[in-house]
């Protein structure tokens, strides 16, 4: 195969690619979407809150209450080791990408001091307790739709809840756990 024929060849492969991308950039000008994605499609009437603002001490369920009481801090600590590159533990470190996590149970969600936290996170009323860190745990961008945080979140219960006690003990006075 000669070099014209070649350069025929990965011209042609481009020219399609090209081809395809402008006619996908058209389709989408034609075809443009119906709702805007930050707001609901249908709004659908409740009678309950769409975000309880809650205590520390709140009843966590026994499912909660079971794996905090299994849980591990000092696995939780090593799990802790990815959100270092974001964030700081100890007491007075200044926050970097996201907040100092020093004392955060019991704290209003969105309060640790010298941080700008997203829109999406000040817009959610109540304290950081057991539960509000397992939901945010769990997937940040659910919780908080818009937040910046760009973590997936913990899958595992069990990591959720060692994640959560070594949270705990970064504290001078740790919240008590809730029993059943």
């Amino acid at each position: 195969m000669s070099a014209i024929e070649i350069n025929k060849f990965v011209g042609a492969l481009l020219s399609t690619a090209l081809f395809l991308m402008l006619l996908n950039m058209l389709a989408d000008a034609i075809f443009s979407s119906h709702h805007t994605k930050e707001k609901p499609t249908y709004i659908v009437a409740s009678t309950e809150p769409l975000h309880e603002p809650s205590d520390t001490q709140q009843d966590v369920g026994p499912n909660l209450n079971v794996r905090l009481a299994n849980a591990d801090p000092t696995s939780g600590k090593k799990m802790s080791k990815k959100c270092i590159a974001c964030h700081t533990f100890s007491q007075g470190q200044a926050s970097k990408i996201g907040p100092n996590l020093w004392d955060i149970i019991g704290r209003n969600i969105a309060s640790g001091p010298g941080f700008a936290y997203s829109n999406a996170l000040l817009n959610v009323e109540g304290k950081w307790n057991f539960v509000e860190l397992d939901r945010f745990l769990t997937s940040p961008k659910t919780f908080a739709r818009g937040t910046k945080m760009a973590f997936p979140g913990l899958k595992k219960p069990s990591d959720r809840a060692d994640v959560i006690m070594y949270l705990r003990s970064l504290s001078p006075t740790p919240v008590a756990i809730p029993r059943d």
